[in-house]
């Protein structure tokens, strides 16, 4: 018996890994709890039952405007923030252009536009993580200033 009662603990631990089964847990506990007292205080019964039913339509309201507003809530997930990008985006460009300084202009630039341009042309599926680093990208070509230069190596058009 101890054996089972730990797996049922082990079982209910790994299904309320995420936000949104949490709140069905507690959605379920309390509705259930709620319709318990129901059949057990009959004075009260139609009280309770409104309780439940305004219970349920306010926690549907809620997890609604969660997934509308605030999905990755539900998901247990945190957004990447914009400030991520921009900060990453500077220690690539502080920790190579020391070593882009041997060469020659036109090659910096080429060098830049081509981390720039591996980035910009990320697809990984992952449609946050290409918008990272689109942002990362745009990062570069700011501090590396390549908005108005041009390549002017054969093969390569800009």
């Amino acid at each position: 018996m101890p054996e089972t009662n730990t797996t049922t603990r082990t079982e209910l631990i790994e299904a309320v890994k995420r936000p949104i089964n949490f709140m069905v847990m507690v959605l379920l506990m309390v509705e259930a709890l709620l319709g318990t007292m129901a059949f057990q205080f009959v004075e009260f019964r139609q009280t309770l039952i409104w309780v439940i039913i305004i219970f349920f339509a306010a926690f549907t309201l809620i997890v609604v405007s969660l997934g509308i507003w605030r999905p990755e809530v539900l998901q247990g997930t945190k957004n990447w923030d914009r400030s991520f990008s921009d900060r990453l985006a500077d220690d690539i460009y502080f920790a190579v252009e020391g070593y882009l300084e041997n060469l020659s202009d036109q090659e910096k630039i080429e060098a830049w536009l081509s981390l720039s341009d591996v980035l910009k042309t990320q697809d990984s599926g992952n449609e946050e993580f290409d918008v990272f680093c689109k942002r990362m990208s745009s990062r570069i070509e700011k501090k590396a200033e390549l908005k108005n230069k041009k390549v002017n190596i054969p093969g390569i058009i800009r």
